[in-house]
Formats: C-alpha cells, sequence, structure tokens
C-alpha cells in the first residue's frame, strides 16, 4: 500500500478477516498509517481452557475448509502490541453461535 500516502486515510475498519492474514504484524503496521483503526474480530479462547484446545485439534481442518480462517487468532494481543498509542477493546462471546468461533474481540485504537 505504499502508494497511500501516510495520515491519508481517517479510518480502517475491519470485520473478521484478520485471522486469515498470514502476517498479522505486517497488516496492523499498514493499518496503523492511517487514523483510527475499527475493528470486530474473532479471536481464540483463553490458553490452557478445554475451549481452546478445542480450537487447536479442529485447526488444521477448520483453515482449510475456511481459506486460512484461525479459530485460535490472537487478534487482540497483536493490536496491542503494534504500538497504537490508544487502544479500547473488549472481549465478547456471541451467545448461539459455535463455541468454536464465538469468542470476539471489538475494539477501537488509535495511532
Amino acid at each position: 500500500m505504499a502508494e497511500i500516502p501516510e495520515n491519508s486515510v481517517d479510518a480502517v475498519v475491519s470485520t473478521c478477516v484478520l485471522c486469515s492474514v498470514m502476517k498479522i504484524q505486517d497488516v496492523l503496521h499498514e493499518i496503523k498509517r492511517g487514523g483510527k483503526f475499527l475493528y470486530f474480530e474473532h479471536i481464540g479462547h483463553d490458553r490452557k481452557t478445554w475451549k481452546r484446545f478445542a480450537q487447536m485439534i479442529v485447526e488444521p481442518l477448520w483453515t482449510f475448509i475456511f481459506e486460512n480462517c484461525h479459530l485460535s487468532s490472537e487478534t487482540a494481543v497483536s493490536v496491542r502490541k503494534v504500538g497504537f498509542t490508544d487502544v479500547s477493546q473488549s472481549v465478547i462471546d456471541i451467545e448461539g453461535s459455535c463455541f468454536l468461533c464465538r469468542r470476539h474481540v471489538i475494539g477501537i485504537a488509535t495511532k
């Protein structure tokens, strides 16, 4: 995205796409070049829980069927690591959906 000048974008919005990105830190660095980052992404369950264990067992087949979607994605952690100055996010469970992809993070990060 070198052709897009830094700070020329007011906001970037992502909805359930970062789970399938190969190099999430690279993508987040590009997003950070803009203004605000608004996101709603599914993430992995807490480590050392049976739900996370189930995600890890199912994930190889899941990524094949659902075009590289990773059930154990750690987008919430990745957003914090990339160096946004302000990150406000909440982890929520979407009731009624399959427990494998029930956990989500919703947030706003600013440069």
